[in-house]
């Protein structure tokens, strides 16, 4: 992989942001110390571009994002997916079972 490529930097930001953002997340609710010895052992880069997306989505933080958060839940129960924006959460399973 060459970085600076637009579709390796495309499918490294998919990883990071698909992989290790929301098994991050839920490793971090369970073993908060586990998910601080991976974070501290992840590459500058990462961890510049984790920054980077952490600041991109504090602008969207307060009644804006509430309002929108609930109607993003409700527009995907409407297309029939009981648990709306909970469903997110089989990401990680899937990746979990992928990769396991």
């Amino acid at each position: 992989m060459v970085v600076g490529d637009d579709k390796v930097d495309a499918q490294l930001c998919g990883k990071v942001g698909l992989g290790y953002i929301h098994l991050g997340n839920a490793l971090y609710r369970v073993d908060p110390d586990a998910w601080q010895q991976i974070r501290d052992s992840l590459p500058d880069e990462i961890v510049l571009d984790l920054r980077y997306n952490s600041a991109y989505w504090a602008q969207y933080k307060g009644l804006t994002a509430t309002v929108t958060q609930s109607l993003n839940d409700k527009m995907i129960k409407s297309y029939g997916d009981e648990l709306g924006t909970q469903s997110y959460g089989a990401v990680v399973d899937l990746l979990v079972n992928y990769y396991a």
